[in-house]
Order: structure tokens, then sequence, then C-alpha cells
């Protein structure tokens, strides 16, 4: 018994938390003055717009009216209602890197407030759920961007390793090259002095030569 009061007591509060995410009131948009869900988020506005547009993009095109509203009509989200619904959403800048997200739910009975608990809780919890679609696809895009510059790093290593092998390549040709060109220094050393020897020769020939031509 104890342990469903807890769990009980914790789920309380964890919708409680949820609750004051997100705030209402009755706010102009194109349609007149009606109640408007608004949540924060801690993200800039041109990020936020995005992720909207990819959120509710989802479940059925969204329009820009003259208001500058983020419309979609006629769009069939379960977790909402039955039947379609209206969203109309504007984005107000809040700082440099924070946004404030204000959106009307309309269906054939009216908007969503929380005259109607059972609409007012799944209003709630699809912008927590926003909320955490905006923190998701923001970890992805850091994850692209890992991804990325793991791929880049890991390039210049391949290009860093066949460099590398290219080098040592080149240190063994010139090593035989080197070896080549020991080789043919000691075999031009031994033609010299053959060659020398044979030069030597021949003068004594030619002296030879001219002593007999002397004596004659």
């Amino acid at each position: 018994m104890q342990n469903l009061f807890t769990f009980l007591l914790v789920m309380a509060i964890s919708v409680s938390a949820m609750a004051q995410d997100v705030s209402q009131s009755q706010m102009a948009m194109s349609e007149g003055i009606n109640n408007a869900y608004t949540i924060s988020i801690d993200e800039p506005i041109k990020f936020t717009k995005s992720v909207w547009k990819e959120y509710i993009g989802a479940f059925g095109k969204v329009k820009k009216n003259k208001q500058k509203e983020q419309v979609s009509l006629g769009t069939s989200i379960a977790d909402l209602a039955s039947r379609p619904v209206d969203l109309f959403a504007t984005f107000e800048k809040m700082g440099k890197d924070a946004t404030l997200v204000h959106v009307w739910i309309k269906t054939e009975d009216g908007y969503f407030s929380k005259e109607n608990e059972a609409q007012d809780e799944r209003a709630i919890s699809f912008l927590n759920e926003f909320k955490k679609e905006v923190a998701r696809t923001k970890v992805r895009k850091e994850l692209k961007e890992a991804e990325k510059t793991l791929k880049k790093q890991d390039s210049e290593l391949t290009k860093l390793i066949k460099n590398n092998e290219r080098l040592h390549k080149n240190i063994k040709n010139y090593k035989n090259k080197i070896q080549k060109a020991t080789e043919d220094i000691e075999k031009n050393e031994k033609e010299q002095k053959a060659a020398k020897e044979d030069l030597e020769k021949q003068k004594k020939v030619l002296e030879e030569i001219k002593q007999r031509l002397e004596e004659i």
C-alpha cells in the first residue's frame, strides 16, 4: 500500500513538473483572442522553428499565414484528438538562445484549454514531447557533426599512413640506389686501377719502341 502511495506521489510530481513547463493564457492570433499554450525552448528561434516544422510535418502540411503563424489545418494527431485539429504556432525570441513557442490547438468544438482536463493533459504532453524532440534533434545534429569530423580525421589519418608508406618506399628505393651507387663506385675504382696499370704497361711498351728506334 505504501509502495502504491509512493508511486502515485512520484507520478503526481512528474505530471506537475511537466505542466509547469507549459503555461496558458488568452493571446491574440489570426482568429482573434484565444487560449494559447506556451512552452519555453532553450534553443535559438531559427532552430526551434525548423524542428517544429519537421515535428508537425510528420502529421500534415505546415504553412505560414499573413500573421506569420505556422499553420497546420485538418491535421490528424492521435495524441491530441480522435478528430483532425488545426494548429497555429508563433515563435518569440527570448535572448540569444531561447524561444517561447505559443501554440493554439483548435477542434470543431473550439480551442484546447484547461477547462477540458483531458484535452489540457494531451496538449501539455504533446508540447513536452516537442521539447524533447528539440533536444533529440540537437543531439542528432551534434552526432552528425561528430561523425563528419570523425570521417574527416579518418581520411586525414589514411592520407598520413599512405604518405608514410610512400616515404618508407622512397627510403627503400634510395637505399637500393645508394647500394647500387656504392657497388658502381667500387667497380669504377677497380676499373680505374686496371686502366692505370694498362696505361703504365703501355708507357713501357712505348719507351721500348722509342729505344729500339734510337738504336737503329
